[in-house]
């Protein structure tokens, strides 16, 4: 900035600094309005409505719930509350493994699983 030497330079510098801070102002109230919807409920709603309405995002989504459910019964059935170290170790490197085969091939996974649940609750003709 320059040095000021006159009244008029003054009133001229605290106008324009007085505009400055109106637009930055206005830029900060525009930007928090912006953070609030991003906050709310029905924001996160709209915007998982637009990822879920993307090309392919159900299959990703759908490979990552089977990844995380396997890492889990996994974890009940391998691991539980057992006091043991190898144990633990073992349970885990099966936790990994699993989660991993779940994630990479969950096209293979999700055919499997809807054979299974057809066969298991699809009612059978009598003379079978």
């Amino acid at each position: 900035m320059q040095n000021i030497t006159s009244r008029k330079e003054l009133r001229n510098a605290i106008l324009q600094l007085e505009e400055k801070q109106m637009l930055q102002g206005q830029l900060l109230k525009d930007q928090f309005n912006s953070t609030v919807d991003q906050f709310r409920v029905l924001g996160w709603i709209k915007s998982a409505i637009k990822v879920a309405t993307l090309p392919g995002a159900m299959d990703k989504l759908l490979g990552t719930t089977l990844g995380l459910t396997a890492w889990a019964l996994s974890k009940k059935l391998f691991v539980g509350r057992s006091g043991s170290p190898l144990r633990k170790v073992i349970g885990t490197l099966l936790q990994y493994g699993m989660m991993y085969v779940v994630v990479k091939y969950p096209e293979i996974i999700k055919s499997t699983g809807l054979g299974l649940f057809h066969k298991v609750f699809t009612k059978r003709k009598s003379g079978e």
